[in-house]
């Protein structure tokens, strides 16, 4: 026989609850008129001493939410109360007690939901010409290689910009007596040594690698190994491999570039004809003091190189072009071989700046004409390395201690 049921419920919704009647071994006690959903506690793993971090190591700190005031407990069951908490951090001195829960959706939403953080919410609008979908991109440059305003700056050019309507978003900060912190990872993977933090992770394994499909081969092929070995290449053929969660990658627009006569400066990396790699050399070990290259200490191995056509600088990256410059690249350089030795392009990256020389008889009108003839890789305005700018300011609250 199947044990008794029973069922409390307002007429209204006892529609929706009668599948209840048939499931045994669960009683359903609700008040009338009232309906709230409880939460349920996660499992969770640790603590690991220091404070959370996402899958971009000790600088990458995770979508969040923190209040003051806490003990473990309570921060404990915030986390619970919460279905996308993926763990929490907490310090039992700092603010009386701090409680950090961490997932997606903690630090707050969008009054219009296509945007997800603060600045993409902030920047939801409308250009004058449509074919410009952000606010940064409503524009011309007078240099034709800077599709932006932030990178029409790196090339020094002269920014005209249209008219762009903000639709009049607003971001909706977390629930008092909460304040959010927006970040673009939502995972916890491990921790930065913080003194009085204690980190708990609801899933350890979230962020790595899967194989996935109806053969068990496909699960047995990563079940506990290691991370380095969930790579594509080991899940079997007919499963479904997704790469382990990787860290937002954030492309900051180059500095304006220092002027240098001889010089013309593009926007993007350096390529030749049909978009191919040029050849030369690169290094960011053999700047003065042995690290990275100034924009000066760069222009400075171009011009050391008879063959020099041009170089592209980064904050991290050097790269000197022409023809044979690979072959005896110097201390703190390598070697970069490619069948083109000529920049008639550029690719389109916002870190690099392309500087291309010019012949030594150049005259106003030589440079008009390289100007006229410079092709750029950009078409239709869009992304050809699908990178992604960003500019988040972080509100830390009144806590002095470091998170």
């Amino acid at each position: 026989s199947r044990p008794f049921v029973l069922c409390l419920v307002p007429d209204l919704v006892m529609e929706s609850i009668m599948p209840c009647l048939r499931r045994p071994l669960a009683t359903f006690l609700v008040p009338v008129g009232i309906l709230t959903p409880v939460a349920i506690a996660h499992t969770y793993h640790g603590p690991t001493a220091g404070v959370c971090r996402g899958p971009g190591g000790l600088n990458d700190k995770i979508n969040s939410k923190h209040v003051k005031e806490r003990n473990e407990s309570t921060c404990q069951g915030d986390c619970d109360a919460e279905p996308q908490c993926k763990g929490f951090s907490f310090h039992p001195i700092a603010n009386l007690g701090e409680c950090i829960v961490y997932g997606p959706g903690m630090a707050g939403s969008c009054s219009d939901p296509k945007a997800s953080s603060p600045a993409a919410c902030a920047a939801l609008g409308n250009c004058a010409n449509p074919n410009f979908a952000t606010k940064d991109e409503c524009g011309t440059c007078s240099e034709a290689s800077a599709t932006t305003a932030k990178t029409c700056q790196s090339v020094v050019g002269t920014w005209n910009a249209l008219t762009w309507t903000s639709k009049g978003a607003t971001w909706n900060d977390a629930d008092d007596p909460w304040t959010g912190e927006w970040h673009s990872s939502t995972l916890v993977k491990g921790v930065a040594a913080t003194a009085g933090y204690q980190c708990w992770d609801v899933d350890p394994a979230d962020h790595q690698a899967t194989c996935t499909g109806s053969n068990a081969s496909c699960m047995a092929a990563f079940q506990n190994k290691a991370e380095n070995v969930q790579i594509a290449s080991n899940c079997p053929t007919g499963c479904t491999f997704k790469a382990a969660v990787r860290a937002v990658k954030t492309v900051v627009a180059h500095a304006p570039a220092i002027p240098k006569a001889g010089y013309k400066v593009w926007s993007g990396a350096c390529r030749g004809p049909t978009n191919a790699k040029v050849n030369g050399k690169y290094s960011n070990t053999a700047g003065a003091s042995g690290g990275s290259l100034t924009q000066e200490e760069c222009a400075a191995a171009c011009d050391a190189e008879t063959n020099c056509v041009g170089y592209a600088h980064s904050t991290a990256w050097c790269v000197v072009y022409g023809a044979g410059i690979d072959i005896s690249p110097g201390v703190g350089w390598t070697s970069d071989k490619h069948a083109q030795t000529t920049i008639s392009m550029t690719k389109k990256n916002p870190a690099y700046i392309c500087v291309v020389k010019l012949p030594a008889t150049t005259t106003t009108k030589v440079n008009k004409e390289a100007e006229n003839h410079h092709d750029v890789s950009y078409g239709a305005r869009g992304w050809d390395g699908g990178f992604l700018l960003a500019a988040v300011v972080i509100a830390m609250g009144t806590s002095s201690w470091v998170r």
